[in-house]
């Protein structure tokens, strides 16, 4: 794997810490309704919590890594797209785009953002009955399977940052991005399994969203001019080598 590639791997988990509090906002709620379906046995039991809040969430971030190859693989294998470099300098110009708008979004800004999530609810309509087959999800494999169905959650975060997944012109490389975006979103989702309200509390801060917000547009910014730079010295190489 090059340097570039391990850049954005760790941006993208980044991005996923900064957006813990819109991670909250969407999910915090169900971790909790997860929490407080237990037996009041596992509920007193750290390590028995820990280890069914660990599950859900690893499940969650498998969803995120499937959908991240799948689309990774369906964008290179559009026709005229495995070696055409403007589409996915195009399409890696749109995803920083979008990852600066979602950092204002964050922020409290463009509320419009939001309507994105529509995009998904009618694909949502027929996986979420699924899920409550393993409610209360009192064993590791239930909540497994009932994170991995909850990561296909309508969610504009998501939404975004699997616009810019799939512009990595390789399918592996695109669920490692998603990976580590949803490994980014796990601390703050294992404290509120715990804290619960204190947590989600925490992440209505207005300063706390405004500082995670504007890392997120720094992200987006330092991305599209990474890309612009890159399409640029590809350009002039490649303009060098026809003389």
């Amino acid at each position: 794997m090059d340097t570039n590639s391990q850049l954005t791997l760790a941006a993208a988990f980044i991005i996923g810490l900064s957006s813990s509090f819109h991670c909250l906002g969407m999910c915090g709620g169900i971790m909790g309704a997860l929490s407080l379906s237990l037996p009041e046995t596992t509920k007193s039991r750290s390590s028995s919590l820990l280890l069914l809040m660990s599950a859900f969430n690893i499940g969650r971030i498998a969803s995120y890594s499937a959908i991240g190859g799948l689309f990774g693989l369906v964008v290179s294998l559009l026709p005229s797209v495995g070696g055409n470099s403007f589409f996915y300098f195009a399409l890696q110009s749109l995803a920083a785009l979008f990852l600066i708008c979602l950092g204002i979004h964050i922020s409290g800004y463009l509320p419009g953002l939001k309507k994105i999530e529509s995009l998904g609810l009618s694909l949502w309509a027929h996986i979420q009955p699924f899920g409550k087959r393993f409610v209360p999800a009192t064993t590791a494999p239930k909540a497994f399977a009932l994170g991995a169905i909850w990561g296909w959650l309508p969610c504009g975060l998501v939404y975004s940052v699997l616009l810019w997944a799939s512009s990595a012109n390789a399918p592996v490389l695109s669920a490692m991005y998603m990976f580590m975006f949803g490994l980014g979103t796990l601390p703050s989702m294992i404290l509120t399994g715990f804290a619960g309200g204190r947590i989600i509390t925490l992440a209505r801060s207005v300063k706390l969203r405004k500082i995670a917000g504007a890392i997120i547009v720094m992200i987006g910014l330092s991305l599209f001019y990474f890309h612009t730079e890159a399409a640029f010295f590809s350009e002039l190489n490649s303009h060098h080598d026809h003389h």
